[in-house]
């Protein structure tokens, strides 16, 4: 059995302002952070994004890169092109870059007790607040893969809550970079 982890990198980060996944925090860009975060998970990974300076920055990390040409399609385009290109996984875990306090020992501790679990999808969690990543069991690929638009795995849990596990975690682990403003509100949370 065998789990792949896709970085979802494609975004163009317009609430952001700017190039939001090459913004440093503590001295790291957020997408150098979450590629630390999945390489220390000890899963096989890639990173999907469109061509340009995300991508270099990708290769420079030792990142495998997929090239999504089409990320005004949205979120769904870059999930179908992670699952086509780990076609020989048995599970796929769906990771964001904006997560910057993520840890990979967060990562590797879903994937574990998603193999334990007779469940077919595991996330995170922070009390009844579910967030990313999520490990989908391979018989959803082909939910996944008729997503259309900015539409991702949620509405696959929406599907099926009866077949989904949760990891608790803290808060400032499933925080998602979406605004310049969400960077203080971080810091208030690490103070």
């Amino acid at each position: 059995m065998n789990t792949a982890l896709i970085l979802l990198a494609a975004g163009n980060s317009k609430r952001f302002g700017s190039k939001k996944l090459l913004y440093r925090i503590d001295g790291k860009t957020m997408l150098e952070r979450a590629v630390d975060a999945a390489a220390g998970s000890g899963i096989p990974f890639a990173v999907v994004t469109q061509a340009g300076e995300t991508a270099q920055t990708a290769r420079s990390l030792g990142a495998e890169v997929i090239i999504n040409r089409y990320p005004e399609r949205g979120i769904s385009s870059s999930l179908k092109l992670g699952l086509a290109h780990f076609s020989d996984a048995d599970s796929f875990m769906f990771m964001v870059c904006d997560q910057p306090y993520l840890r990979p020992e967060t990562i590797s501790e879903l994937e574990r007790e998603f193999r334990r679990s007779p469940k077919g999808i595991a996330c995170l969690s922070h009390g009844a607040r579910h967030g990313n990543p999520v490990i989908f069991d391979g018989k959803y690929t082909d939910e996944l893969m008729r997503l259309e638009g900015d539409i991702g795995g949620r509405q696959i849990i929406k599907n099926h809550p009866e077949d989904l596990i949760t990891l608790d975690v803290t808060s400032i682990e499933l925080t998602d970079i979406d605004l310049r403003s969400d960077l203080s509100a971080i810091q208030t949370e690490r103070d």
